[in-house]
């Protein structure tokens, strides 16, 4: 055969595959050439597809050396390049390529790749765009174009390249998979549904499809198809560590928080420095109630990603329920989230609102929780009487959620705005155009709060109310709104940035739930013994408060406990009794009950725990409406001392114990004196009826007071303080 038809033949068994033979005419080729530029070029490629890259490299190399002038020449020799980590002189080399064949639209998508994978994105998409006008039914040039361009958030014209490549190459699987990404960016869920799984059915063994499939099934709140697809991911790539993230957080928004746990654990040991995946354990174990564990996650997460102000929020507020951790050391946590905000004061506009301090104040109450949560069930009485010829009132609703306590309060606001989807920036523009001259939010650092918004202070007078029992960390909040039984003067303004403006009887107004059932008899005559109870969150359960219960369990040796928690923390919370010696006979940890059945349980309950450092409220407000006393344990700050506020305005303070020895002694006391937990039993209700904590009217009227003199101190100094 002659040169040519050397040639010939080693590009068809290149074309088909066929590596050695190629090469063997190939190098006929050259001994018969005499070192043709063609015969060493086509050398050169094969060897570098049997990764010799550096002999590919040499042999392109001599075929520029005796001819330069062929662009092809200079892009493969960029491929050998690439394969030898030499990626500045690859890019060199096919800018070359474009500069001698303008048209080589091969070199153009080369470039375009490796100018994307440096960052150089406009240039990168300006070659994307030059290989399609070059080849506009090249399946990859489309495909490529299309990633740039959703890169950069232009998802319509994306779409556009995406579809055309697939419909060049139907079984180009990751054209379909990332097609079905841009329409979940485009919110067609279920377009995005159909390509997915066609990519899927076209390229089953790759887990990138299976991972993009499960994230968007997970977006339309389908979580166990989208478990399957995140297990078919992890089946192919075990160390998929985004995979292992993702599942976990469908099995937590399942609240199936004992499976989410190992997912998130494996992820984090995998890749320690996955900040979401630090996040997800964070959030699994404290909804088992491993408090310091989740606090050590958090911190892990924010420590990786520190301009993450959502996951600081949860370790300053997770901080909170630690045994371990003074009231000091929690505020110090607090003040660093709120630093965040410190610059936006600069930006303040000045406040148009007339200065009358006598006139009908725009208040604005801002939260999440308008729905049937602790908020929305003390805010409704309070909206309910606050005087209308005093307060013109609107309701922000921040949350997506509604229920039936939405609707009854919707009808008790003057104005209502739905702002859930209103960014920080919009949020605080809508506030200052509805005049509004005293805002109070009423998240704090809750789920869904507001307080990026608020820190651009919308309103002149801010305050911070009922929401958490903390310190925003915020200084354009201007004030906390308490009682001095929760905040004593002298005791806690130094763990706040706020001024604290203390009601004068309690800082919060109880309602009863519409479905309690009457007050029954005490369980301990039925039954012959007393029962503890404990029916609050796990996450405030710790385990120095389980060492003291077992300790009221060995003093008042008759005695039992029942414990209500979520049902994947039960084994866990019945190892930590048991390894105290307690009989398991004498504890029962239940799962969490609905509503009507938290009632019920209550009601075989003779004496309630309260828990330390972090007090109930909502539930001992229901315990004692169900007639059952509650033993509270009192600390240094308003977290620690909710228990102080609802006593003292009962008038039982001799409930309230000032450390741990006390706190056993009335717990044992009281369970030894069956007469007077009968009494008690008849008498908590009314107790509870007539005290400040179920006064509407005269809560809110206290609380207008409050509105009012915030108001009026604006007006007299121009500030709110």
């Amino acid at each position: 055969m002659d040169l040519d038809q050397l040639l010939e033949a080693a590009v068809g068994h290149y074309a088909q595959g066929d590596l050695a033979r190629a090469a063997e005419l190939s190098e006929q080729a050259l001994k018969l050439g005499r070192e043709d530029p063609e015969a060493l070029h086509l050398l050169g490629v094969v060897r570098l597809h049997q990764g010799r890259a550096a002999d590919a490299f040499r042999l392109i190399s001599q075929a520029i050396e005796r001819d330069s002038a062929v662009g092809e020449f200079h892009m493969n020799l960029a491929r050998a390049l690439t394969a030898l980590g030499r990626e500045d002189e690859a890019i060199a080399a096919l800018r070359q390529a474009i500069l001698r064949e303008p048209g080589l639209a091969g070199a153009h998508l080369l470039l375009a790749a490796a100018l994307e994978q440096r960052g150089g994105l406009e240039e990168a998409r300006a070659h994307f765009e030059r290989a399609v006008e070059l080849e506009p039914a090249n399946p990859a040039a489309r495909h490529r174009l299309g990633l740039s361009l959703a890169q950069s958030g232009q998802f319509q014209e994306a779409e556009a390249h995406l579809k055309e490549a697939a419909a060049l190459a139907p079984n180009f699987a990751m054209a379909h998979m990332h097609l079905g990404n841009v329409h979940k960016a485009l919110g067609d869920l279920n377009r995005a549904v159909i390509e997915l799984r066609t990519a899927a059915s076209l390229a089953p063994q790759d887990g990138e499809v299976q991972f993009s499939l499960g994230g968007i099934l997970q977006a339309m709140e389908q979580l166990g198809p989208a478990q399957e697809a995140y297990r078919a991911a992890l089946a192919l790539r075990p160390d998929y560590v985004e995979a292992l993230n993702n599942l976990g957080l469908t099995f937590y928004l399942q609240r199936r928080y004992a499976e989410a746990l190992p997912c998130h654990r494996k992820a984090v040991q995998l890749r320690p420095t996955h900040a979401n995946a630090q996040c997800g354990l964070g959030m699994d174990t404290f909804a088992l109630g491993m408090v310091d564990e989740s606090i050590a996650a958090y911190r892990a997460a924010v420590t990786l990603d520190p301009s993450d102000a959502a996951t600081h929020a949860i370790l300053a507020l997770a901080m909170n329920y630690s045994a371990s951790l003074s009231p000091e050391e929690v505020t110090r946590e607090h003040f660093a989230w709120g630093r965040r905000f410190d610059g936006f004061a600069d930006a303040v506009r000045p406040h148009q609102n007339g200065r009358e301090p006598d006139r009908r104040i725009r208040v604005g109450f801002l939260s999440a929780d308008f729905i049937e949560h602790p908020v929305g069930f003390f805010i409704e009485p309070v909206l309910e009487h606050l005087d209308r010829g005093q307060f013109d009132v609107t309701c922000y609703m921040a949350g997506p959620w509604k229920d039936d306590l939405t609707t009854r309060v919707r009808k008790l606001a003057g104005a209502w705005r739905e702002v859930h989807a209103l960014s920080d920036v919009a949020l605080a523009e809508q506030i200052r155009a509805d005049r509004v001259d005293v805002l109070v939010e009423m998240s704090g650092l809750t789920l869904g709060n507001r307080l990026a918004a608020v820190a651009r202070r919308p309103a002149p007078v801010q305050a911070t109310y009922l929401g958490f029992p903390t310190t925003t960390g915020v200084r354009s909040v201007d004030y906390r709104i308490t009682d001095a039984w929760a905040d004593p003067p002298g005791m806690t303004e130094h763990l706040h940035t706020e001024t604290l403006l203390r009601l004068p009887k309690t800082f919060a107004c109880y309602r009863a739930p519409a479905n309690a059932p009457e007050v029954s008899a005490l369980p301990a005559k039925c039954s012959g013994h007393v029962t503890f109870g404990f029916v609050n969150m796990v996450y405030k359960l710790t385990p120095a408060m389980i060492d003291l219960w077992c300790r009221l369990l060995e003093r008042a040796p008759t005695s039992r406990l029942i414990m209500v928690v979520e049902d994947d923390a039960r084994g866990r919370i019945a190892e930590l009794i048991a390894a105290h010696g307690i009989d398991a006979r004498r504890v029962d940890v239940m799962g969490r009950k609905k509503h009507a059945e938290y009632l019920a349980l209550i009601s075989s309950i003779d004496i309630a725990l309260d828990t330390y450092p972090f007090n109930g409220h909502t539930t001992t407000c229901d315990c004692l409406w169900m007639g059952v006393p509650v033993v509270s344990l009192a600390g240094t700050s308003a977290a620690r001392r909710a228990g102080v506020s609802v006593m003292n305005n009962i008038g039982l303070p001799e409930l309230v114990a000032e450390d741990e020895e006390s706190y056993l002694n009335i717990a044992a006391r009281l369970a030894g004196d069956v007469h007077r937990l009968e009494n008690l039993r008849q008498e908590l209700r009314s107790k509870l009826q007539s005290s400040p904590i179920m006064n509407g009217l005269e809560f809110a009227n206290d609380l207008g007071h409050a509105l009012r003199a915030m108001w009026r101190r604006w007006c007299a100094n121009g500030r709110a303080l």
